[in-house]
């Protein structure tokens, strides 16, 4: 065949929701089929959401699987267009072992109401969020297929980040590589992906296909950016971001090998827009997908509070955005006016609910227990802890989504509340950094051309308001310098020795690491948040709590609130 069209069909599977993925699948292959597609080429897991994890070990689930492909099967009958398309395939009785998954993550190729093949993962990873060798059997190498004349390898996801695959299906005899992806965002991660392709096109000579889904999987997202490269490298096709897509790739025979075209090119994002757009769209799907009727969070007049609602907002529209202030005698005439300030710039709904009368309830209830004693971060987290239960009430008896507000750097530290404001649902700014918590602020300020959130909120010193003229940098380093430390922590996975020897106070620096250590249980029982760095906490960092591994300080327990 002299050329042949494929349609890369960015797609947004929502797990286990086999109706709504077979209708999704069936217009975007109706789309390809009227833009004159010879081949239509989805994602891995389209059919029924990758990110199923354990629902994979339920029979029912494969067994619904298989139908819905039965059902793609016949809709394709008499249909020009081949579908490729990603799912679980149980695996034959002589590939069975002992201990090891009955199924395989598998692409299925179909034309005209019959299977023409079907090709599975060989290389499991097992690392952040994916958990593949859990669930799937591996591989054996693949042959390649011939579809419409072209020879084609079909790698799958990380078969494509292993020596050796890609350049057996080119001994095979592959003339296009056509990839299917299910690959999880973290920012700059679109980066690596292109370069590994590229790498793998260079070495192999041969043009590659790569279509990646989009969608929110709790705290994972995908963000699609599905590209396509030529022989030597040069990116010809790029979709866009955090939508479905259809994007389509001509390959025209040239001598002994095929040459791509293409008319979609979108460009990338910068940080600031990529991180917005990703926590928008991951509210908006995670809101979607659990049947909330909107969401709550307390507006505190500080930072991270409203950047969570101008979030809220862009995602799902002020009307379904709920906020509460909850002063208590701490709370300053300048935080209640730019809680004011910030609902009504955004339009939402506002709501105060002064706290003082239930702080001098429970002053009541633990005055005998506490005889003796003097006032320390115990009273101070009982304010935290009043206002997480208003706020998972109103959850209750409205069905809203709870959002928590805490960034990255506080989670790292502990300077957070268990049961009070790490009380919710979704965090969307779990794993941003405070220091682009405050450019994110301006950034979203200037996209507006006005102050959607205020400019003293941006400007002020950061407090939690729990005594009198607290601020965070009686208990942290600034913030600049504190998330230069926790990005060496974390991001980098340096030891203190080597954070010490980039010029930081190694008195401060061991402090911030037994801080970290400290707070690990408090990050287990924290809500979810969304993963859009290569280190989240829910997914990346797994330390035990019960950890005794330092070489330096005691264990002061005080530092635990």
């Amino acid at each position: 065949m002299t050329s042949i069209n494929i349609a890369v069909c960015q797609s947004s599977p929502w797990t286990g929701d086999f109706n709504r993925n077979l209708d999704q699948i069936k217009t975007q292959y109706m789309s390809a089929l009227e833009q004159g597609a010879d081949i239509a080429l989805f994602a891995e897991g389209a059919l029924q959401g990758y990110w199923a994890k354990d629902l994979y070990k339920k029979d029912s689930f494969i067994k619904d699987c298989q139908n819905t492909l039965t059902q793609l099967i016949t809709f394709t009958q008499g249909k020009s267009t081949v579908l490729i398309i990603g799912l679980p395939t149980p695996i034959s009785d002589a590939d069975k072992s002992i201990n090891m998954p009955e199924i395989y993550n598998s692409v299925v190729v179909i034309e005209n109401g019959k299977i023409l093949g079907m090709r599975h993962k060989q290389s499991l990873p097992n690392e952040s969020a994916c958990e593949d060798s859990r669930f799937f059997h591996p591989a054996p190498s693949q042959d390649i297929l011939e579809i419409k004349g072209v020879k084609f390898g079909l790698p799958i996801c990380n078969d494509i980040w292993v020596d050796g695959i890609c350049a057996d299906l080119k001994k095979r005899g592959a003339q296009i590589l056509l990839t299917s992806n299910a690959s999880p965002f973290a920012y700059g991660k679109y980066k690596i992906r292109r370069e590994m392709a590229q790498r793998q096109t260079q070495s192999t000579g041969l043009p590659l296909v790569y279509v990646n889904d989009t969608g929110g999987y709790d705290s994972v997202l995908s963000e699609g950016l599905s590209f396509a490269t030529n022989h030597d490298g040069t990116i010809i096709m790029q979709a866009p971001a955090f939508e479905t897509n259809i994007s389509m790739v001509h390959f025209t025979k040239q001598g002994d090998r095929y040459i791509a075209s293409s008319d979609h090119m979108t460009p990338i994002a910068d940080f600031h827009s990529t991180i917005w757009t990703a926590c928008t769209y991951g509210l908006k799907q995670y809101v979607q997908k659990n049947g909330f009727k909107g969401v709550i969070l307390g507006l505190s007049g500080g930072i991270d509070s409203a950047i969570t609602c101008a979030m809220a907002v862009d995602a799902l529209g002020a009307d379904n955005v709920h906020t509460i202030m909850m002063p208590s005698p701490y709370t300053s005439q300048e935080s209640l006016d730019d809680a004011k300030q910030c609902a009504d710039a955004l339009g939402v709904k506002y709501d105060i609910v002064n706290i003082e009368s239930a702080m001098q309830a429970f002053d009541t209830i633990f005055a005998p227990l506490m005889v003796g004693t003097t006032a320390d971060t115990t009273e101070e987290n009982i304010q935290a802890r009043i206002r997480g239960n208003i706020i998972m009430a109103m959850s209750n008896k409205f069905g809203y989504l709870a959002l928590t507000t805490g960034n990255k750097s506080e989670n790292a530290v502990g300077y957070a509340t268990l049961y009070g404001d790490m009380c919710g649902g979704l965090n969307l700014i779990k794993d941003i950094y405070k220091t682009d918590v405050f450019n994110l602020c301006t950034w979203r300020n200037a996209q507006s051309g006005g102050e959607v959130i205020p400019k003293n909120i941006i400007s002020k010193p950061p407090t939690a308001e729990l005594r009198d003229n607290q601020k965070d940098e009686d208990s942290l380093p600034p913030y600049d310098i504190l998330d230069s430390m926790l990005k060496c922590m974390l991001e980098q996975d340096q030891d203190i020795e080597q954070i010490v020897a980039q010029g930081f106070d190694a008195d401060t620096v061991k402090r911030i690491w037994w801080l970290v250590h400290l707070a690990e249980y408090k990050r287990k029982q924290s809500s979810t948040g969304l993963k859009l760095t290569t280190c989240d906490f829910e997914n990346d960092r797994k330390y035990p709590i019960s950890n005794s591994y330092t070489a330096f300080a005691s264990n002061k327990q005080k530092d635990i609130k």
